[in-house]
């Protein structure tokens, strides 16, 4: 796994769906899955409300940029859903892909 990626995937929920998007999240980790990602870690910040993070490790960067591609778009149902519960739609998402030096 020489040309693996780890991936952060951090953007804001509404308040007043958490539950609803905590929900669609046991979807959108068997879609991850099933996509080719590993060891998935999902987070909340005990410091800043609603803040949410996604690490896991994907194969290649290729991979990285077409999971990009489908995230921010609402062409898979389940991506469409969790899309609708993040403060400030799909441009607030920040992604990040890190390679490991050595």
């Amino acid at each position: 796994m020489s040309n693996s990626v780890s991936v952060y995937i951090e953007y804001y929920v509404k308040k007043s769906v958490v539950y609803q998007y905590e929900k669609q999240m046991e979807n959108v980790l068997d879609l991850l899955t099933e996509l080719g990602a590993a060891n998935l870690q999902w987070y909340v910040s005990p410091k800043a409300d609603n803040l949410y993070v996604e690490q896991f490790h994907l194969p290649t960067e290729a991979y990285f940029h077409a999971l990009k591609k489908l995230r921010v778009s609402n062409e898979n149902h389940i991506i469409k859903e969790l899309n609708q519960y993040i403060e400030g739609g799909v441009e607030s998402i920040t992604f990040l892909a890190c390679k490991k030096c050595s």
